[in-house]
């Protein structure tokens, strides 16, 4: 009577428990799996947007070691293309390193207030000569009405790089369009480029 019952409901409460950590156990692996399908796919991305780079460097450097381009035209552009394709490098590893920072839970700077319009610059001066060896035009506008903004400086360094750079790399030979704009107390940031698009979905 009671004490069968008793029995009954305790190995139901069982059952459920067990089918509750096995669910829990279930969830966590693919959670686990799915993680380092993602790290596998990052390793992957990231080792072939490093080896693009490399590659020219290293065909440009050993022409003009081996005395290959005798005009010194070409020469210019060569070593240009070595330094533009160095920054480059280096920013990929700055994104990894970021990365990295974040997963392991790193603090970010606090956003400061400062002026938009010398971050901007300095984001065209490095990715210019990219541009430019791609076959792109850069073409950059900047409110002058621009209002002191909250801003982490060095994170929006980088985000403006990364989606210019990405517009070099997609956007064909088109022009890439860098534009600030003043909006209230602050500032909408835009970057097109001619090239495919992303969907939506």
């Amino acid at each position: 009577g009671f004490e069968q019952g008793l029995l009954q409901g305790v190995s139901a409460l069982m059952l459920a428990v067990w089918g509750l950590v096995g669910m829990a156990l279930t969830w966590a692996v693919r959670s686990e799996l799915a993680y380092a399908q993602r790290r596998q796919d990052f390793v992957a991305a990231v080792s072939h947007e490093l080896k693009t780079p490399l590659t020219s460097i290293r065909m440009y450097a050993e022409m003009l070691r081996d005395g290959m381009v005798p005009d010194p035209e070409r020469q210019r552009t060569y070593h240009a293309t070595i330094t533009s394709e160095s920054e480059r490098l280096s920013r990929l590893i700055d994104n990894v390193l970021e990365l990295s920072r974040m997963e392991q839970g790193a603090p970010r700077p606090e956003p400061v207030v400062g002026e938009l319009g010398p971050i901007v610059e300095e984001a065209v001066a490095m990715l210019g000569p990219h541009a430019r060896s791609a076959g792109a035009t850069l073409q950059v506008h900047v409110d002058p009405e621009l209002p002191p903004v909250k801003v982490d400086r060095d994170g929006l360094l980088q985000v403006l790089v990364n989606l210019v750079d990405n517009a070099v790399k997609f956007g064909g030979e088109g022009t890439i369009r860098l534009t600030v704009e003043a909006r209230g107390d602050g500032a909408v940031i835009r970057v097109a480029d001619e090239g495919p698009g992303v969907p939506t979905r």
